[in-house]
């Protein structure tokens, strides 16, 4: 599989952030912190972690560990959401990347995207009551597992959705990526510091890209069934 992440460019990301934070320390002149230009230490410890990050997603990519991209994707979120302080609409994204790959030629169909929102919508809610059942289990002093804890959630969201009528949908992988790199790159975007404005415009362009490859793959299934069709 091809390697849709350069590891030059998460060198370069922990670069400039090195870079950029000796410059703010030493050499900043008075208008550019004026004008809101700060990278201080939080602002690189958060970069760091963002890097990290990404870099989990490149060999999720390279192993093909699909599964993961999506707990990743939340990792971001989170981590953008306690920088900023600002809560992210997961739902209002994902309507984002549909229009930003509209834009671009790509359509995604309407089914996909809907649920999409509902299994992204329960995936962010099992990683908030994972958060807190760490913390509570911590606060008690008891030993916990991921594993408990999503138990736990999966018994009680089973137990909510019971009464819905809608049945769910496979989302082609490809879609569920694409989707989700976006995602990830539109959530850095929100962050004001140039390399993360260029970090997430790399991933919301992979995203997109692989939302590209989905829809020539059903023109070529397309292709091959008029041609078998004609045999």
């Amino acid at each position: 599989m091809v390697n849709i992440f350069q590891s030059a460019f998460i060198n370069y990301m922990v670069a400039c952030l090195t870079i950029a934070t000796f410059a703010t320390t030493t050499l900043m002149p008075p208008k550019l912190q004026a004008a809101g230009v700060n990278l201080d230490f939080g602002t690189v410890q958060f970069g760091v972690k963002v890097e990290k990050i990404v870099e989990k997603v490149k060999k999720a990519i390279d192993k093909g560990e699909t599964n993961k991209i999506v707990g990743y994707m939340f990792d971001i979120k989170s981590e953008v959401e306690q920088y900023t302080g600002k809560k992210i609409d997961i739902s209002k994204q994902i309507d984002e990347v549909q229009k930003q790959a509209k834009a671009r030629g790509q359509k995604i169909d309407d089914r996909y995207i809907k649920q999409l929102k509902k299994d992204f919508e329960k995936h962010d809610k099992k990683y908030k009551h994972r958060a807190i059942w760490f913390a509570q289990c911590a606060e008690l002093n008891i030993p916990y597992t991921s594993f408990e804890a999503d138990l736990n959630f999966d018994m009680q969201y089973a137990a909510k959705s019971s009464k819905g009528n809608d049945k769910d949908i496979d989302v082609p992988i490809t879609v569920t990526v694409g989707v989700t790199l976006s995602l990830s790159g539109l959530f850095l975007m929100f962050v004001p510091i140039p390399v993360c404005s260029t970090c997430g415009v790399y991933l919301l362009d992979t995203g997109v890209g692989i939302l590209g490859s989905h829809a020539l793959q059903k023109w070529d299934d397309y292709n091959k069934e008029q041609k078998n069709g004609k045999k």
